[in-house]
């Protein structure tokens, strides 16, 4: 797998930073992106590193580590990313029900939770999944 660190650059906290950069870890191959990688120069270990869920990439990190070392941060993703799998059924049905328990959060602790898209953005991720669970069954 060729990972490529891409730079976000709407990401960027004041134009021209070297505070805080982000990038995307992307496989060249594919164009999937796996995970993002940031440098925040205000911490001892500069460099954040997150693996996206391997079931939805909206659903939050399964991997996280912190480097002083860019190149360090960049091997420990390409191994962390070369170990994801396929989803299994039951990490699709576990990731539905995490995803309806936040829409039920959402909708319990936002009065504007419809008109700001937090319960649009819930209702999608849970069709995505129930789709992907079906062509897994079928």
């Amino acid at each position: 797998m060729k990972l490529n660190a891409v730079r976000d650059r709407t990401a960027v906290e004041n134009k021209n930073s070297t505070w805080y950069k982000k990038w995307n870890l992307t496989c060249l191959d594919t164009g999937r992106v796996y995970g993002t990688m940031i440098f925040n120069s205000y911490h001892e270990k500069n460099f954040s590193v997150f693996i996206n869920s391997n079931v939805h990439p909206e659903l939050g990190c399964s991997k996280y580590g912190t480097f002083s070392d860019r190149a360090e941060a960049l091997v420990w993703a390409r191994s962390h990313i070369e170990k994801l799998s396929e989803p299994t059924v039951l990490d699709i049905k576990e990731a539905i029900d995490r995803a309806k328990d936040a829409r039920r959060c959402a909708e319990m602790s936002d009065d504007f939770a419809y008109t700001n898209g937090k319960i649009a953005r819930w209702d999608r991720i849970i069709h995505e999944l129930e789709e992907m669970l079906i062509n897994r069954l079928f």
